[in-house]
């Protein structure tokens, strides 16, 4: 029987493994007051946090392909599994708010490396915004190249700039050839977003990754990131 009490911040936890695990419950909306609440839990190093589901029907391990786009926040999009169209919940949406107030609490503020993101899809942005919160990066978003190069005249300064490609105005690789040629933001390593990367020119890009891939995307970051802090 595992107890659930009042967390940091009001939040509900449980004990977990010897330790304190917060829960998510926007997916439920709240725990259930009588019988067994389903948690799904998900662990990256010594991080872990629980998700309140409803009900746990199925495990499915499949290659998605999403056929539709989501329509509301906290969705991926709609992919086929088992021959059923199924609503694809973006998990990093749910505990990106846990993860900010929970484990960024091990990390001094100093410590924190920026991203910035520029794309002009919102649904994209969305996406991936609590992606790169959730392991910990500080992110700003820009929805033009335009106003991110007004950040560059603001004096602002990234660890990391994530630009899409493709986008209406400014396009990725004028954006990439502008970073490059000024003195203040030429040492930053921009890495461009496409949606397909085989036979990609690169361009001014330090390097180029796959738009939905989580894992390839957060590993390139944390490549760039590992490499500036071993030079300073």
């Amino acid at each position: 029987i595992v107890e659930v009490v009042d967390g940091d911040h009001g939040r509900c936890v449980l004990q977990y493994r010897g330790s304190l695990m917060p829960i998510v419950t926007s997916l439920v909306g709240s725990l259930r007051e009588d019988g067994s609440q389903p948690v799904l839990v998900f662990s990256e190093g010594d991080q872990t946090v629980g998700v309140a589901v409803d009900e746990i029907l199925d495990i499915v391990e499949a290659s998605l392909k999403f056929e539709l786009t989501a329509s509301s926040s906290g969705v991926v999009g709609t992919a086929v599994v088992r021959d059923k169209a199924t609503e694809v919940v973006d998990i990093s949406y749910h505990v990106s708010d846990v993860f900010q107030t929970w484990f960024t609490k091990r990390i001094a503020p100093s410590h924190r490396q920026t991203v910035l993101l520029v794309d002009d899809s919102p649904f994209f942005r969305t996406m991936v915004a609590p992606l790169l919160a959730a392991a910990g990066y500080e992110v700003t978003e820009a929805p033009s190249a335009e106003l991110a190069l007004k950040l560059k005249d603001e004096g602002r300064t990234f660890d990391v700039i994530l630009s899409d490609i493709q986008m209406p105005g400014m396009g990725g690789y004028k954006f990439a050839s502008a970073v490059k040629q000024d003195a203040q933001w030429c040492s930053t390593p921009v890495i461009g977003l496409a949606a397909e990367t085989d036979g990609d020119d690169m361009g001014k890009f330090d390097a180029l990754t796959r738009k939905f891939d989580r894992d390839g995307l957060l590993e390139t970051v944390r490549g760039f990131i590992r490499s500036r802090e071993q030079a300073a």
